[in-house]
C-alpha cells in the first residue's frame, strides 16, 4: 500500500512541484549570499567607468561646474578635478570625511606616476571608500566613494532568505498538495469507474472534466463502455438465438433417429426419406457453427491477405460452388463476365459473393432467376446482385446486416442461410473500406450491392 502511494500521480506533483521550489530557492542563495560581493564589485567597476566617461565629457566641452555638481550627487561620491600642479580646480564637496584627506592627498600624488584604484579602510570610523583617479587631457581626476559593507548586508541577506526559504517550502507544499488533489481527483474518479467496466457494470458514465486530456479519455471510456455494453447484448441475443436455432435441428435429427429405430427402419423408403432430413440437418449445424466461426474471426479484426484478381472470375467460381443447388431448384443464374483487376482478400470477398448470391437464390422469386450485374464507374467495379422474390418491408431495411436479424422466412427456398450471412457480409466489406447497401421494395424483389476499387 505504501509503495503504492509513492507513486501515484498526487505524491510525484507534490515531490516534483517541491523539487522546482528547492531549485528556484537554491539559485537565489547562490546568487545573493554567495555571488554578491562579486556582483557589487562588477557593479562599482561599470559605475565608476560610467562617472568617469561622464567627467571627460563635461572637462573635455566645457567646465560647467553644475554638472558635475549633479553627477557628483547622483552617484553619491566626491569629485575632485585637479591641474597640472596637483591643485584643486573643482572640488564636489567642501567637507571631506575626518582621515581621507591624507589618503586623498597621498593618491593624488600616485597619478602622475600611474592611475590608481584602490579601497581603503579608515582607522578610526572603520568606513571602507573607493579612491579611483587618472589623467584626463590637462586635467587629473580623482573619484572618492563610499562603498556598501558587503559582509553586513550579505549576512543580513542569509538571515532574511533562511525565514523566506522556509516560508516559501511551507507554502509550496500547501500550493501543491491542493494542485495535486485537483488534478488526481478526476483520474481517481475516472480509475474507480473503469475498474467498475471491467466487472462488466456497462451503466458507469465517465463524467466530464476542466482537463482536456482527462476530458478525452472519458470520451474514450464512454465510447467504449457503450460499444461493450453492445456487444454484451449482442452476445446475449446471439447466445439465445444459437440456443433456439441449434434446438430445432438438434430436436429433428433426434426424432428422426427415433423413429428409423423404432417405427421405419426395415422400410427402405421411409428410412432414407427420413435420413436425408437428418443430412439436411446436420448440414445446416454444419453451417451455423462455420457462419459462427467466421463472423468471431471478423470481430477480432484477423489480418487480411491481401491480393490481386479478377473479379469476374471468383464470380464465375461462387456460381460453380452453388452449382448443386441452383441445379436443384432449376434457378437461372443471368451474369455477363467483364475482367476487373482489384487487391483485396480473395478469400473474404469470395464469401461476401457466397452470402449475397445465396440470400438471392433463397429469395428468388417466381420466374426463378438470379441477376448479377458488373458495373465499372470510374476507379471501381460495383457488384449488384437481385432477385425478383417477395422483396423487404421498409421498416426492416436499415436493420438487415443486422446478425440475427429475422425477416419472414417462411418464403425461404433452401436451407443455405444461417441468418449470419449479411452480418459477416457488412464486417468484411467494413473492413475492406467498401460502400455497400440494399434496396427493395415489398412484393418486387431485392437487391444488394457493393462497390470495390479497382488495382490503380
Amino acid at each position: 500500500m505504501k509503495n503504492r502511494k509513492l507513486k501515484s500521480i498526487s505524491h510525484k506533483l507534490i515531490v516534483a512541484f517541491l523539487i522546482v521550489i528547492i531549485s528556484v530557492i537554491a539559485l537565489i542563495w547562490i546568487i545573493q549570499a554567495l555571488m554578491l560581493k562579486t556582483s557589487y564589485s562588477w557593479f562599482r567597476e561599470r559605475q565608476i567607468h560610467s562617472v568617469i566617461e561622464a567627467v571627460k565629457e563635461i572637462t573635455k566641452n566645457s567646465f560647467d561646474t553644475d554638472k558635475l555638481d549633479a553627477l557628483s550627487t547622483e552617484n553619491d561620491c566626491i569629485i575632485y578635478v585637479l591641474d597640472e600642479n596637483l591643485s584643486n580646480v573643482y572640488v564636489s564637496s567642501e567637507s571631506e570625511p575626518k582621515g581621507l584627506l591624507k589618503e586623498i592627498t597621498k593618491a593624488t600624488n600616485e597619478i602622475k606616476i600611474h592611475n590608481i584604484d584602490k579601497d581603503i579602510t579608515l582607522t578610526k570610523s572603520q568606513v571602507d571608500y573607493n579612491i579611483h583617479g587618472e589623467k584626463i587631457g590637462e586635467y587629473y581626476i580623482v573619484l572618492v566613494s563610499r562603498l556598501a559593507p558587503v559582509e553586513a548586508t550579505s549576512q543580513v541577506i542569509i538571515n532574511q532568505l533562511k525565514v523566506i526559504s522556509i516560508i516559501a517550502i511551507l507554502i509550496s507544499i500547501g500550493i501543491a498538495i491542493i494542485i495535486a488533489k485537483k488534478i488526481s481527483k478526476p483520474i481517481q474518479e475516472t480509475s474507480s469507474k473503469a475498474v467498475e467496466l471491467s466487472k462488466e457494470n456497462f451503466n458507469v458514465s465517465f463524467d466530464h472534466h476542466e482537463y482536456i486530456e482527462i476530458k478525452e479519455l472519458s470520451d474514450a471510456l464512454n465510447k467504449a463502455s457503450k460499444e461493450l455494453k453492445e456487444k454484451n447484448e449482442i452476445k446475449k441475443e446471439v447466445i439465445a438465438n444459437v440456443s433456439h436455432d441449434l434446438k430445432t435441428p438438434l430436436s429433428i435429427i433426434k426424432g428422426y433417429c427415433e423413429m428409423i429405430q423404432d417405427i421405419t427402419g426395415d422400410n427402405k423408403e421411409k428410412r432414407n426419406e427420413q435420413l436425408q432430413k437428418i443430412q439436411k440437418e446436420t448440414n445446416n449445424l454444419t453451417l451455423m457453427i462455420n457462419d459462427m466461426l467466421d463472423l468471431s474471426k471478423l470481430d477480432n479484426n484477423t489480418s487480411s491477405d491481401m491480393q490481386e484478381f479478377d473479379l469476374s472470375k471468383l464470380i464465375l467460381e461462387t456460381i460453380d460452388r452453388l452449382d448443386g443447388i441452383i441445379k436443384k431448384e432449376e434457378i437461372q443464374v443471368i451474369y455477363e463476365p467483364k475482367e476487373a483487376k482489384v487487391v483485396a482478400d480473395r478469400a473474404k470477398i469470395g464469401q461476401v459473393l457466397y452470402n449475397l448470391i445465396a440470400n438471392a437464390i433463397n429469395f428468388v422469386g417466381n420466374d426463378k432467376k438470379v441477376i448479377i450485374n458488373q458495373i465499372a464507374e470510374n476507379n471501381i467495379t460495383k457488384i449488384e446482385i437481385i432477385d425478383n422474390g417477395i422483396g423487404i418491408d421498409e421498416k426492416d431495411l436499415p436493420y438487415i446486416f443486422d446478425r440475427y436479424y429475422k425477416t419472414n422466412d417462411k418464403y425461404r427456398k433452401s436451407g443455405i442461410s444461417t441468418g449470419l450471412g449479411l452480418s459477416i457480409v457488412k464486417k468484411i466489406l467494413e473492413q475492406h473500406e467498401c460502400k455497400y447497401g440494399v434496396e427493395s421494395e415489398k412484393g418486387k424483389g431485392t437487391k444488394f450491392w457493393f462497390e470495390i476499387k479497382n488495382k490503380s
